[in-house]
């Protein structure tokens, strides 16, 4: 989500592609997690859709993480890896994702809420959980750091589109 500076935009293809009644699946890391440098300091804004922008650019983050979601897999990613252009991540909300859906005539049919992250140790000091699952260090208060969300087209929702 971090990468997508137009959520309804993003939306509107997903409800254009669905099937009526079809489902769409979003398992993603938290934006409430995503305020902090990996040093635990607030350090990000939370929502709003404000650009921020890395001179640095996006490193092999895959390759990095390969041993963690893919261990054993053939090819190493880049090594090394320097991306001269510049990232620009956008931290939207929870309340922006929904509205962005909602907008689109997608219907929330679940939320949840994750007190690990898959995948990714995108901070110091994190707990190993198993299953390549990483918590928030001990003696810190757990937050959420991914979140899920199904959304269905409603069947309605469908005809407007082939009917205007």
């Amino acid at each position: 989500m971090i990468w997508l500076p137009d959520l309804d935009e993003w939306a509107e293809g997903i409800a254009a592609v669905l099937a009526p009644n079809g489902r769409f699946v979003l398992v993603e890391f938290h934006p409430f997690a995503m305020r902090f440098d990996e040093k635990w300091f607030l350090a990000f804004p939370y929502g709003g859709g404000t650009p921020m922008t890395e001179a640095g650019g996006v490193g092999d983050y895959v390759a990095d993480s390969a041993d963690l979601v893919l261990p054993g897999a053939p090819g190493g990613g880049v090594e090394n890896a320097e991306n001269p252009f510049p990232s620009c991540e956008f931290n939207w909300s929870i309340a922006e994702v929904f509205g962005a859906a909602r907008r689109a005539g997608l219907t929330i049919e679940s939320f949840y809420e994750y007190p690990y992250a898959s995948g990714r140790q995108g901070f110091e000091e994190m707990t190993q959980l198993g299953d390549k699952r990483w918590g928030v260090p001990a003696g810190r208060p757990e937050i959420p750091l991914m979140y899920s969300l199904s959304v269905r087209l409603a069947d309605w929702a469908y005809f407007p589109r082939i009917c205007g």
